[in-house]
């Protein structure tokens, strides 16, 4: 998708330029309200599921660096 984006743009996407994107993605912050709801529907064993664009592996990583795994 983004190489398409990028194309579909005419944008030059070099391999570090792409490397460098995707690796922003492991870092993205989450919204301030995001831990207080999450602990609040965990207190009443809310089931949870995910649907993202984003690869499991980058969710992941996601979580575990906002510290919400």
């Amino acid at each position: 998708a983004l190489r398409f984006s990028a194309a579909s743009m005419q944008l030059e996407l070099t391999q570090a330029k792409q490397e460098s994107i995707m690796k922003a993605f492991l870092h993205l912050p989450v919204w301030p309200d995001v831990k207080p709801v999450l602990d609040t529907l965990r207190s009443r064993d809310v089931r949870l599921a995910f649907l993202s664009n984003m690869t499991e592996a980058m969710l992941r990583a996601n979580m575990q660096h906002n510290g919400i795994e």
